[in-house]
């Protein structure tokens, strides 16, 4: 008996390795897309403010500064994300993305496992619940979404979640309450909130579909309502977050998405839409993301939801299933749309329906392994053993898994696409001051701007859903892109707004940047590399200045309208309060610059007014000699300081409005939960009984 649930758990460990193989171990290969692009960045920073001594509150690269803590997909609060911390921190610096790729596959793992959980504890046997973990783990969501780190995360814990509340419909325990709110919260801990709130919504639909008494109906609403205090330290600033960045403006494009329905032929047969040739114009003709295009969990999962229909225990997970489905199709479902733009706009804004891909894809598990327990033991065994060597013989090393390229260059700071030089030669150049001045593209550069987190490259670009809302808008005044969009590149290189935001540099790729155009504008090419062009000018301001002339602007429209006039090296525009008088420019000095705290020594005659190209966030606050100063909001996006005759020490110092609380209290919950799980009493795992 011991040995069938130990043979069981050891292949749902083994199999995710076996799978993600080619990237764990191929010189050559690694995860595909965002986990390199656009996750890598950001748990890099992460580990490296870690490394320094410092907590990870504020990155100074990215859009001119934004609050990194309060950005969910960073996962810093997300307990598990921290073995990949802790992996990098072992090794070396650049090992960034290689633990993170152990990361999802440690969640596929956890995936399968809690799965094989929920199927025992429905009364499955082993072997069969170990084929319907294996469906689950193995088809068509982990196998086809690897580069979404937070939903690869959020997803693994949708098995337990559904168990918890599967149980509590049946009787009240602290324990399973316990689950279920943990369970919940880690969803929005990982960092993807479609999938967070496909976990929501599908745990309420199945503890629904199970015909609960309505006292389970208040536990569910009462362990949701308990998700708040647990997510406190992220979930407050997250929101905060929201509202002062673009992120508040999704839901006025979002339309929710959805996949085609003709997506789920590939339930039947997997390359059905061509999704391992996506490149290939001759034999790919989707009209849609291609990943989303593959459903397929197996033989086994087709068999088993065509039995489930006629069995009275299984058919209700295949009516979820096809429920999930349709909810996957989105805004292609007539009827949708409606519904959607009736929804809060903190859901519009987060809701992207095809990732229900999950919750449908664990209800065909959960009905496989149903259908499959009627079956003898060793019949099972073969099955499941022979559905695991076909997912991966299937699926595996296929593009929407893997992608050329190896961990140790792609995505490291050591690097830029794999060129160790240029990367060693860029920092070299950028290095030279403190702070650091900042280097812009002309050019869709996504190793400049997404990366710069990872390389600590301060820019006034970058590629974040959070990215300042103000900041994006200043940046629009002469950069290219449609208004959705957050990554911008330069398109008036000889704008006087690139020289207040202290934008020393510009690159440009070899094939696209026009020299001579350039040139007449004063910038100097910089020998770097012949696929990446730099260019250096001396206009740049410095990051902090006074300057003669002080204006007020009666609304933020007309603040941005006056920076575009204004000679920004003299002159800015204050939001709120009177504009007092201001005599000659003093001198200010930069003594230290990190993250979450600057100091600076200023001299002069008169009182005067020092502006800052950094962004501006309420939670910046400044002291003078030690005594409170207001930080006003200056030329639309950045930060300006009254400053009184004579010298004077300033310190700007980030401290996030009620962070202490918020961690106290998430802390003081997690403690209150964790005890609920393992208080003495009944034990929340099953007693092994013989089959």
């Amino acid at each position: 008996m011991n040995r069938a649930r130990n043979a069981a758990l050891l292949l749902l460990v083994l199999q995710p390795v076996l799978f993600f193989r080619t990237a764990l171990i191929h010189p050559t290969k690694h995860l595909p897309y965002d986990i390199a692009g656009f996750h890598t960045p950001l748990a890099d920073y992460i580990a490296w403010t870690a490394d320094q001594g410092r907590f990870p509150l504020w990155d100074p690269n990215p859009y001119c500064g934004y609050p990194i803590h309060a950005d969910v997909q960073a996962q810093l609060f997300y307990p598990p994300a921290w073995l990949a911390y802790l992996g990098r921190r072992a090794t070396r610096p650049e090992t960034t993305l290689y633990w993170l790729q152990w990361l999802e596959v440690l969640h596929v793992m956890l995936a399968g496992l809690l799965t094989f959980w929920l199927l025992r504890k429905r009364g499955a046997s082993k072997p069969a619940a170990y084929l319907g973990a294996t469906v689950f783990q193995l088809g068509a969501f982990f196998v086809s979404q690897p580069q979404h780190l937070g939903a690869m995360c959020g997803a693994a814990w949708m098995p337990l979640a559904w168990l918890a509340v599967l149980e509590l419909r049946e009787r009240f325990s602290w324990r399973w309450f316990g689950a279920l709110a943990i369970a919940l919260s880690l969803t929005f801990l990982a960092g993807f909130t479609a999938i967070t709130l496909v976990a929501f919504f599908s745990t309420a639909v199945v503890l629904l579909a199970s015909r609960p008494k309505p006292l389970a109906l208040f536990w569910f609403a009462l362990a949701v309502l308990a998700v708040v205090p647990l997510t406190a330290v992220q979930l407050f600033p997250t929101l905060a977050l929201t509202e002062w960045s673009v992120a508040g403006l999704r839901a006025l494009w979002n339309q929710g998405a959805g996949t085609p329905p003709k997506a789920w032929m590939s339930f039947f047969w997997p390359n059905y839409h061509e999704v391992f040739h996506p490149f290939d114009s001759k034999l790919f003709h989707g009209d849609y993301e291609f990943t989303f295009l593959y459903c397929y969990s197996g033989i086994a999962a087709v068999a088993g939801v065509g039995v489930a229909i006629f069995r009275r225990n299984a058919r209700v997970w295949v009516a979820l299933a096809i429920l999930f489905a349709i909810l996957q199709c989105g805004n292609r479902l007539p009827g949708f749309d409606p519904v959607f733009q009736r929804l809060p706009s903190a859901i519009r804004g987060a809701l992207y329906a095809d990732f229900f891909l999950a919750a449908a894809c664990l209800a065909i598990a959960i009905a496989t392994g149903m259908v499959f327990a009627r079956l003898p033991d060793r019949v099972v065994w073969i099955v499941g053993i022979a559905t695991a060597a076909e997912l991966i013989l299937v699926a595996s090393n296929r593009p929407m898994n893997v992608e050329t390229g190896s961990w140790k260059t792609v995505s490291a700071s050591n690097s830029i696409n794999g060129d160790r030089d240029s990367a060693r030669r860029l920092t070299q150049i950028v290095n030279q001051d403190v702070p650091q001045p900042r280097l812009d593209v002309v050019d869709l550069n996504f190793s400049l701007t997404m990366g710069a987190s990872l390389r600590r490259l301060p820019t006034p670009n970058g590629d974040s859903p959070f990215a300042p809302r103000r900041i994006v808008e200043f940046r629009r005044l002469f950069a290219k892109g449609d208004w959705w969009e957050r990554q911008l590149p330069v398109a008036k290189p000889g704008s006087p707004l690139l020289d207040f935001l202290n934008v020393r540099f510009l690159a440009a790729a070899a094939s696209e940047e026009n020299k001579a155009e350039l040139a007449s504008l004063g910038w100097e090419p910089v020998r770097l590399a012949d696929w990446l062009r730099l260019y250096q000018s001396t206009r740049a301001q410095p990051r902090f200045f006074f300057v003669d002339r002080l204006e007020q602007a009666s609304s933020p429209q007309q603040a941005l309208e006056r920076v575009q006039t204004l000679d920004l090296m003299h002159e800015a525009v204050v939001e709120g309060g009177p504009v007092e008088p201001i005599g000659r420019p003093g001198d200010v000095k930069v003594l230290g610059y990190s993250a979450n705290l600057i100091q600076l020594a200023t001299t002069g005659q008169d009182a005067g007014f020092l502006v800052s190209s950094d962004s501006h966030h309420p939670d910046w606050h400044a002291t003078i000699d030690g005594q409170q100063a207001p930080i006003l909001l200056t030329n639309y996006a950045f930060r300006g300081l009254r400053v009184p005759a004579g010298k004077h020490r300033i310190e700007m110092r980030y401290e996030p409005a009620y962070f202490r609380l918020y961690a106290a209290l998430s802390g003081l919950s997690w403690l209150i939960f964790v005890f609920l799980i393992l208080r003495t009493g009944r034990p929340l795992l099953p007693t092994p009984q013989p089959d």
